[in-house]
């Protein structure tokens, strides 16, 4: 998943209230994790801009349409 693979934020099982609680006390905990996460969410984000995925989308309509 893009949580995991981009290593932006932490990832837990659904409904498991103990783990989420765990992860997240050892993360704030973790100045230099809590700066890391930032980071590649900041880099993640770059990927997705809407004027970067707006010019995707207009590329791949020019390469349907000729």
């Amino acid at each position: 998943d893009i949580v995991r693979a981009s290593k932006c934020g932490l990832v837990v099982q659904p409904g498991n209230a103990k783990e989420f609680v765990d992860r997240l006390i050892d993360t704030t905990n973790d100045s230099k994790k809590i700066t890391e996460m930032s980071l590649s969410a900041l880099e993640l984000s770059e990927q997705y801009r809407r004027d970067k995925l707006a010019t995707q989308f207009e590329e791949t309509l020019m390469k349907v349409i000729r």
